[in-house]
């Protein structure tokens, strides 16, 4: 069962200066007719969004269909290394991120996402199976910690 969206969401934050990682509850992720969400009922490929800590910090869920690599390691915009402890569920194919592109902070409503998951290449995403942000065109692997694949850069 998906009992923890804090859980999905990876393996804590590194310092950064004098800050230190704030901790949240955990959340029961519920279907729209309240009942718990459980790993083996969420469509493969799929964006759920759901939002965590607060009502306006849109996040998302994605059961990838395959596992993610067991452990990635990372680093930070200011070349911090951390470790990212991969998926969950019994196939270790369920990960969740934020939906707020760290370079614009757009974010997905219900009428437009710009960041969700691509399983296919297109116009704007060279790469398949990829996290695909329209504000910024960048791509991210979300099988290895949302490792930057692709950075058009923001300007």
């Amino acid at each position: 069962m998906l009992a923890c969206a804090a859980s999905a969401l990876g393996a804590p934050l590194p310092a950064l200066g004098d800050a230190s990682p704030r901790l949240y509850s955990r959340a029961r992720l519920v279907d729209p007719s309240g009942k718990p969400l459980k790993a083996r009922g969420l469509a493969a490929n799929r964006n759920f969004i759901f939002h965590y800590p607060f009502a306006g910090t849109p996040c998302f869920l994605l059961n990838l269909g395959r596992p993610t690599k067991a452990r990635a390691s990372l680093k930070t915009a200011d070349a911090q290394s951390y470790e990212w402890p991969g998926g969950t569920g019994a196939e270790h194919s369920i990960v969740a991120y934020s939906a707020i592109c760290a370079h614009r902070l757009s974010y997905p409503t219900r009428e437009i996402s710009f960041i969700s998951y691509r399983e296919e290449k297109s116009a704007g995403s060279k790469f398949a199976h990829v996290i695909h942000c329209c504000s910024e065109h960048s791509q991210y692997d979300p099988a290895e910690g949302a490792k930057v694949l692709a950075h058009v850069g923001h300007g």
